[in-house]
């Protein structure tokens, strides 16, 4: 990704920290690393990164006083699933169950869309929105394939199409 112009000089904090001896220990919490970070960290090196997934929480908890949905387990499994345990997106979406779906689980999983909510929304937009001209050319192509393919036929359908050469490099 790229910094917005008036968080550019995190890109020599990180750089600076990671590059000097020191004593010192830096926590960066982030949906996205940056490249800085990447460069610089390894088993050897002073820089190192933790990547968390779901977390471990009792998500049943989450969901079920958010909004008070009174729900069999497994169709409460079946909403955890679907968001893959994801604390926020959980709160989020059982507000759209409780609005749009009148807190009707078993509704909202039989319904063809799933409904992320605002804020998620508005965060996938940010996140796009600071794609390169590259990754985001690359970010489309994705969404129209249906199909799973290795990196070397991805960088061939590109080459095909006659896409810059830049492209390739992100792949």
């Amino acid at each position: 990704g790229h910094y917005y112009k008036e968080y550019e000089n995190y890109r020599y904090l990180f750089q600076t920290i990671g590059e000097s001896s020191h004593q010192s220990c830096l926590l960066l919490n982030s949906r996205e690393k940056p490249r800085e970070i990447t460069s610089l960290e390894g088993l050897a090196l002073p820089v190192r990164s933790l990547q968390i997934g779901s977390l471990e929480v009792d998500a049943k908890k989450i969901v079920t006083s958010a909004k008070k949905l009174t729900v069999s387990e497994e169709y409460l499994t079946k909403l955890i699933q679907l968001y893959s345990g994801n604390p926020a997106a959980l709160k989020i979406v059982t507000t759209t169950i409780q609005e749009l779906f009148n807190g009707d689980l078993v509704e909202y999983l039989r319904s063809d869309e799933l409904f992320i909510g605002d804020i998620l929304e508005k965060t996938l937009k940010e996140q796009f929105q600071r794609l390169s001209e590259g990754e985001t050319k690359i970010m489309y192509w994705l969404a129209i394939n249906d199909k799973p393919l290795a990196l070397n036929e991805m960088k061939c359908q590109f080459m095909f199409h006659g896409e810059n050469p830049d492209i390739l490099s992100i792949i």
